[in-house]
């Protein structure tokens, strides 16, 4: 049996104080199996997305009051390892990130190229380069994003909304990982140059073989790049399958919520919204946590939280309505 490139396992991440403990990641699982791959984490501002992300990064702040499940990347267990192991051997080695609001993340008074190559200059181990191979790499990056070698000379206030994007993919690549981590990597960009961005990370994935997970609310731009998608609700993960049976033969009701909430041109169906809120993650709903916005829910909803059931290979979701046997 072949190892995953990363597989997670009952991952958890809260915040304190205990008395209003947030569970912004609530045991989730989910696994990228080879490089070349995208996987789509999707669902609605304050679902713990972004947590999912910086757990997955370990870049945790003081707040956290729980870190545990399971990491592994090509079968290395990562949660066993010290801050300075992960620190030295996996953050923007292996695993890198893009994070949401990423254009506000450039020095303003730094030139792009000396942004880009910091990590070549000053990171401890085999990634460590004299000036001149620095320069040479990160012009090479710059060309892998589609940005011209001359760019590396302006500050990041002589840069477009999409150059700084590009500039910013190049500093997350720069190491050369393994798996980068998108979040909301297009959400502050106009239409036309989201699908500059989204064609560049296509290239990037099947030219370089770059895994990706793609955090985003957008389900139609999750589509465009995802090779399997993950629904994401009030810290867990609710379905999980290809994207073609997310996007065909979505099981839970969350996931058909969030597609007829998506306007589409062909369709005489005007786009439905979703009624309610996402729940408070540190008030949660008894059972399963949608059960108050869902039009379906039955009694046992509210007291037990709902199995996870195959719908067919590959294809989880974690819902009452589901189950084979009667319900109560």
């Amino acid at each position: 049996m072949s190892t995953s490139l990363l597989e997670v396992n009952n991952l958890e991440l809260h915040y304190g104080p205990e008395s209003s403990r947030v569970r912004a990641v609530n045991d989730v699982s989910l696994s990228i199996h080879e490089s070349g791959r995208a996987l789509g984490i999707v669902g609605e501002s304050g679902c713990g997305k972004s947590s999912l992300s910086l757990a997955l990064m370990r870049m945790l702040d003081n707040a956290v009051i729980q870190y545990s499940g399971s990491i592994k990347m090509e079968g290395e267990e990562l949660m066993t390892m010290s801050d300075d192991e992960f620190r030295q051997q996996i953050r923007w080695s292996r695993i890198s990130m893009v994070p949401q609001g990423s254009m506000n993340a450039l020095n303003p008074v730094l030139r792009l190229g000396d942004q880009i190559s910091e990590p070549l200059l000053y990171k401890e181990g085999p990634h460590k380069t004299t000036k001149k191979e620095a320069v040479a790499r990160t012009n090479e990056v710059l060309n892998m994003v589609g940005l011209s070698e001359d760019i590396a000379s302006r500050y990041p206030h002589e840069l477009s909304g999409g150059m700084k994007q590009r500039g910013l993919l190049a500093m997350a690549l720069i190491l050369k990982p393994q798996i980068i981590i998108l979040d909301e990597p297009t959400s502050a960009l106009d239409v036309s140059v989201q699908a500059q961005i989204m064609n560049l990370l296509k290239k990037l994935k099947t030219d370089f073989g770059l895994a990706i997970i793609f955090v985003t609310h957008d389900v139609a731009l999750a589509s465009d790049i995802c090779d399997e998608i993950s629904v994401a609700y009030a810290g867990k993960i609710v379905e999980t399958g290809t994207a073609e049976q997310i996007l065909r033969d979505p099981q839970h009701p969350y996931t058909k919520r969030l597609l007829v909430s998506v306007p589409t041109i062909k369709s005489p169906i005007p786009p439905d919204f979703i009624p309610g809120s996402p729940p408070n993650l540190s008030d949660l709903p008894s059972g399963c946590h949608f059960h108050p916005r869902c039009e379906n829910a039955l009694p046992i909803c509210s007291k037990q939280i709902p199995p996870v059931i195959a719908k067919g290979t590959k294809h989880l979701a974690q819902c009452w309505l589901l189950a084979d046997k009667p319900l109560g």
